[in-house]
Formats: C-alpha cells, structure tokens, sequence
C-alpha cells in the first residue's frame, strides 16, 4: 500500500466513526459526550503538557523518547479535540519542526495524526505551512509532505469541504514532485467516497501532469488517477518504437519494442539478448528506486492499474495484470531510467535506459527486435557458483 493511501486509510477510519463524528460535534459545541474517552484524552493533554514543557526547556534538546502517547499515527489513539485544544496542537508542531531531539519525527507523525483526524477546515493554514516548511538534513521532509496532502484528502473526502478540494487541486501542480505525487494519489483514492469526485478542471490538470509533467511518478500516478475515474489516458500510438539500453556490469544490449508492448515482453528481449534462460521470478522498478515500491512491477498484489487505456483499437475492461500495460501508456520519454531485477537469488539488477523513441516502426522489422548483443556475453550460471 502505498504511503498516502495508508495513512488516508486509517485517518478516514478514523474520522468517518459514528462515535468520532458525534463526539467531534459535541465537543466542539462545548458539550460533554459520553463517547469521548476520558482516559485517552486524559493522556492525550498531558502529553501535550510534557511536550510544552521539554521545548520550553532551555537548551529544548532530548527528551522526546520519552514522552508517553507519542509512538507515530498507526500507535496513537485519537480523541476529539476542541478548537483551541487543536490550534494548541498545530502550535506545537510547528515547534517540534525546529527541535533537535530523538524520535522527533514520531512525535510530529503523532501530532499531524491528531490534526487531520480531526478534519478541520480551519486547519489548512496550518497545511500550507508544513509543506513550506524547510529544514537542512530534515529527514521527515517527503513523509511530513505525504502526510499533510492525505489530511487534506481526508477533510475533503469527509467533510466535502471546497476550501479542501480547491487546496488539494491547487497541489497538483506544485513546484515539489512528492507533493503533486501524493495529491494526484489523494485524489485517486478519495474517488471511492461518496463526495469523491473528480471535477472537470482536475481532469484536465491531470490529463496534463500525464503528458507533460518534467517528473516520471506525477505522470505515472495521473494516468492510475485518470483511468480509475474513468477518463482517458495519454499512450504513445501502436506505430511508435522504444528503444531500450540494459547494462549488467560491463555487458550490454540494445532492444526495440513497439509501443503496444508490454513489460514483459521487454523482459524476454533482454534476456534473449544476453542469451539467458527465462527460468527466474522478475521486477521492474520504473523509477530506478527498488525500495520505492509504489513503482515496482509487477506489483505485490499484481492488481490491474488501469481498467480501460482508451487506446484505439485496443479494449482492456477485463482487469489485466499489471505487466499486461503496454509500454505507451507508462509515461516513459527519452533518457529514463529503470532497473530490471531479474532472479531474486542472484539479484542481478540491469540498468535500463531509454535510448530513444521513434514515432514510426522499421520497414519489415519484427518487434521486439533485438539491435545490439553484448560483445562478451555473461554466463547466467557461473561454474564457481554451480560448485558452492
């Protein structure tokens, strides 16, 4: 699962509880609920008192480790909050952001989980300032930029605020990649709500970060958006033509593949290519990242990412795997790179780089057409490894 959907996930489950939702209300009208739990909200302020307490502490270092309730969002307990009780919250962690302790990062994940649980319009500018927020060697930076787009999300898929989904438009053409990416996939995911809906300028905007984005994963992610919410999906034509460079240490190939071709078919050209057995599992990681595993394919699951491309002459509603996608409609240009994994034993990563792309394919040329072979071909099996 990825990252924002994980944390949307549990902040809608949250949130969206008939116990929540009435205790929320009710607290926030200054009545007293008997839903609201008292001894985690007892544990809940005082924390917040220790944590006022440490960055009031001069110098404000260390301690953090300590603090009870503040084990990161999955751990926390989440209890209404009243409106200065929630801009207290906000106010402290502004502050963690420029504190130098251990497990501040756990401390602020705990913080941002309690804000966006509470699904406050009022808490937007607060939003904006975390995603401007700027710290030398700030290790929290991507995951502290996820986490408040799948707050926003969540105030607009639970409350249909406008402010809300108006921001969270306005997030898809940020300066930063990480920040569009989590909007794009915000916005994928709060499709499935009931006041989740894709308006027509959004549809657009995507329709252009598919295309045009400088960024592989915006333009990857919109077009998972775009074809969720039933729109059309940029893909090259049938006649286009990639060319693929793969590298294993100082070995090489080229291979070309029509643009209707899949995944894995350019698996089995480079394996052709480098004369090896198609005998091992494999993965492709699209923006060169294995750890990143959003863009890893096939995927765990191996779920259908797109139900229908739009392309002509092409009908895809049967749900196809992952590795079925032709390779148009990946948002590859020219010069990107990817890794090819290929047995997981052995490990052996290829570098893979487009070489190019041509619009029309080679007169009497059969696709995948394997150009260039190694000068030296490596041996899949070495014997030293045979005898181990």
């Amino acid at each position: 699962m990825r990252h924002g959907e994980d944390w949307l996930y549990t902040l809608c489950s949250v949130a969206s509880t008939a116990e929540f939702v009435s205790a929320r209300t009710g607290i926030q009208k200054r009545t007293r609920r008997k839903s609201v739990d008292v001894e985690h909200r007892a544990i809940l302020l005082d924390g917040l008192d220790a944590l006022e307490r440490l960055l009031d502490s001069e110098p404000p270092h260390g301690g953090m480790d300590r603090l009870r309730g503040f084990g990161g969002y999955r751990h926390a307990i989440y209890v209404p909050l009243d409106a200065a009780e929630l801009r207290r919250v906000e106010r402290l962690c502004a502050r963690v952001w420029h504190a130098k302790s251990t497990n501040r990062a756990r401390v602020e994940e705990t913080l941002l989980g309690h804000i966006a649980a509470m699904a406050d319009e009022a808490s937007l500018p607060f939003y904006r300032s975390a995603l401007a927020f700027v710290r030398p060697r700030d290790s929290f930076a991507t995951e502290r930029k996820r986490i408040v787009v799948a707050a926003i999300a969540c105030l607009a898929g639970m409350t249909g605020s406008q402010a809300a989904h108006a921001e969270l438009a306005e997030l898809l053409t940020h300066d930063h990649p990480v920040v569009r990416c989590a909007a794009i996939d915000s916005y994928a995911q709060i499709q499935a709500t009931p006041k989740g809906t894709l308006p027509r300028d959004v549809a657009q905007r995507l329709q252009k970060i598919a295309e045009h984005d400088p960024a592989f994963a915006p333009r990857f992610i919109a077009r998972d958006c775009l074809a969720r919410a039933g729109q059309r999906v940029p893909i090259k034509p049938d006649a286009a033509v990639y060319a693929f460079r793969a590298s294993l240490g100082r070995a090489s190939c080229t291979v070309e593949l029509a643009a209707s071709q899949t995944l894995d078919e350019l698996a089995s050209a480079i394996l052709e290519a480098f004369g090896w057995d198609r005998d091992h599992l494999y993965e492709f990681a699209l923006t060169g990242d294995l750890r990143d595993r959003r863009y890893v394919l096939p995927a765990e699951s191996d779920e259908p990412m797109w139900r229908e491309l739009g392309s002509e002459g092409r009908d895809r509603t049967s749900h196809p795997s992952s590795m079925d996608l032709p390779l148009g409609a990946l948002g590859l240009t020219k010069g990107h790179p990817m890794i090819f994994r290929y047995d997981f034993g052995d490990n052996h990563q290829f570098n893979v780089v487009v070489a190019a792309i041509y619009p029309k394919q080679a007169p009497r040329t059969k696709y995948p057409h394997i150009v260039t072979r190694p000068a030296k071909l490596p041996e899949q099996y070495p014997r030293d490894s045979l005898c181990e």
